[in-house]
């Protein structure tokens, strides 16, 4: 019964491109996420071996309910006509604006990108595998790293930028800027062996090209197209030189393979095991803890090394080094209130920001709404904006709105 998911999730994105009308949308793609992903649960678990693929009615219920309530206020945005405002009717000091949040995304990124590529030849020197299993780290926590990080994260700024100044058909110079240095957050997991940042990263362009494209010239997809391939052509490689360094060398000839399907399709299982685990152990993973790191000084108790958390965790039996969706990261970590208030908060922003003009959707203004739906995105695999610069960058569009209005 494995493919009763990717079925359900599948019947749902076709319903919502039917009531949208068009396919390029950030609805359907972030439906269209999880279809995947349920899909690869599905093949992994029926058709290769070494796979847990036990999983629970009552866990898919919660993943695929609480993925329709925050993207319901999304679908009723996009379903309407909605045209743009033309670069005429945006005043010359609020277009100085824009160009000056602009430079400062680009250069807090391209910062980012010369701090975390120094470190890189001594990754690569040291060892993949290595610097993965002994969670090596090039760089001291400082002002300066953490400063970094936020240019990392800043790199879906960019990319949603790059896209309204191309709808705008205005600043070429620095839309190619912008593009450049939204491969940030791709050079920061670099640091540590990952493959997050190049998988984040194309999430979060491809996400950007969804949600614009209705209102993109035909020339201009196609250069898009044209980066794309480019861009692959680079960046593949080096996510097969991770992957192939990572797990390689097992007895299985397909383990490559099937720890590609296994990266995008375990969270389904993973979330179904750890609800029952919690509900045999009686207590939470996230019991003691503050679910929100900004919240964290409030408590007057030193935060856990986060490999330090896992490890306690894994000695309990809890599959915390594995992904569970953004949903496990409030459910069951924390009680179903948890979960619910996250819900609520969610469908509160978006609606926030689903401002729209006399037909005319507010781009500037949904920049936080584009933000809060990288939760979703980036949560085929889990919650990554939770810790303190996780939270910085959930907060900061908000900023950045008020400062552009």
């Amino acid at each position: 019964m494995n493919f009763i998911a990717p079925v359900l999730y599948l019947l749902t994105t076709y319903t919502i491109y039917k009531k949208i009308g068009t396919f390029f949308c950030l609805s359907v793609y972030v439906w269209l996420l999880h279809t995947i992903s349920m899909t690869c649960f599905w093949i992994k678990a029926d058709f290769l071996s070494g796979f847990d693929s036990e999983f629970t009615y009552f866990a898919l219920a919660i993943m695929y309910f609480t993925l329709v309530l925050i993207t319901l206020p999304l679908v009723k945005l996009e379903k309407s006509n909605i045209t743009i405002k033309s670069l005429k009717s945006i005043s010359s000091s609020k277009f100085k604006r824009l160009k000056f949040v602009c430079y400062i995304l680009i250069g807090l990124s391209l910062y980012s990108i010369v701090f975390f590529s120094i470190n890189l030849p001594k990754v690569f020197a040291l060892d993949v595998k290595a610097v993965r299993d002994g969670h090596v780290i090039f760089y001291e926590s400082s002002i300066y790293s953490k400063l970094a990080i936020l240019g990392a994260f800043s790199s879906v700024f960019c990319i949603y930028f790059y896209y309204y100044l191309s709808i705008l058909d205005t600043l070429p110079r620095i839309r190619k800027l912008l593009l450049f240095s939204s491969i940030s957050f791709v050079l920061y997991t670099l640091n540590v062996a990952g493959r997050d940042g190049i998988v984040i990263w194309g999430l979060s362009f491809m996400a950007g090209l969804f949600f614009f494209y209705r209102f993109l010239k035909k020339e201009l997809i196609s250069s898009i197209f044209r980066t794309l391939l480019k861009v692959s052509i680079v960046v593949v490689p080096v996510l097969v030189f991770i992957t192939t360094s990572r797990f390689s060398g097992n007895s299985n000839d397909n383990s490559e393979i099937e720890s590609i399907l296994s990266y995008a399709g375990q969270s389904l299982p993973n979330l179904s095991y750890t609800i029952d685990l919690t509900n045999k152990l009686g207590f939470r993973s996230g019991d003691g803890q503050i679910p929100i790191a900004l919240l964290q000084p409030l408590t007057g108790k030193s935060d856990e090394n986060r490999h330090e958390k896992i490890g306690d965790l894994m000695t309990y039996g809890f599959k915390s080094n594995q992904f569970k969706s953004y949903v496990g990261y409030f459910y069951p970590a924390y009680s179903f209130p948890i979960l619910i208030i996250f819900i609520l908060l969610f469908i509160f922003v978006i609606r926030v920001c689903s401002t729209r003009y006399i037909g005319s959707i507010d781009f500037v203004g949904f920049l936080p709404g584009f933000t809060w739906y990288m939760i979703p995105i980036v949560g085929i695999f889990y919650f990554y904006y939770g810790e303190l610069i996780g939270n910085v960058f959930l907060l900061l569009p908000f900023l950045i709105k008020k400062y552009l209005k």
